[in-house]
């Protein structure tokens, strides 16, 4: 069984959130422990088919690993992409492009998000679907899917996805 692990401890429902046109969204992030990030997990806000793209960048805007998934359900939504090994202490950024919009909480990112091995930085966006180097305190409501050498980091553990 793969132990998967998010910077949300449970699922939130963004019910303060506001709702934009489409870019590129996401959070930079770094971690403390060996592992890799095989994935996203972002909030959808529509019903709308759309081909939705999940990223994992370094911090100089260099692609690690990417997929697609087409995806027509709102609400929490997971795209696995070839696993990238990440290097504890190093920030990297993890984005989704969303063609139908996409969400944001404007400081809820004032502190780190600390949960285990994971720190939640900031917020990160770009508004024409490229690296999202504009950081700020919003949550875009993205998280990075960590796999960790150890599950016993006190981590949400998600099972197999």
């Amino acid at each position: 069984m793969v132990s998967l692990r998010l910077l949300y401890p449970e699922y939130p429902t963004p019910s303060d959130a506001q709702i934009f046109s489409p870019a590129e969204t996401g959070i930079m992030f770094s971690c403390t422990a060996t592992g890799q990030i095989v994935g996203v997990r972002f909030y959808r806000i529509d019903a709308f088919p759309g081909n939705n793209v999940a990223s994992l960048w370094d911090i100089s805007g260099n692609l690690l690993s990417q997929s697609s998934l087409q995806l027509s359900q709102p609400g929490w939504q997971d795209i696995l992409f070839i696993p990238a090994t990440i290097i504890p202490g190093l920030p990297y950024v993890a984005s989704v492009y969303n063609p139908n919009g996409y969400i944001a909480t404007p400081g809820l990112l004032a502190s780190p998000r600390i949960l285990g091995p994971l720190m939640g930085i900031a917020g990160v966006i770009d508004p024409i679907h490229e690296y999202p180097a504009s950081q700020s305190r919003t949550d875009y409501w993205v998280s990075p899917i960590f796999n960790a050498v150890s599950s016993s980091d006190g981590l949400l553990d998600l099972g197999e996805l």
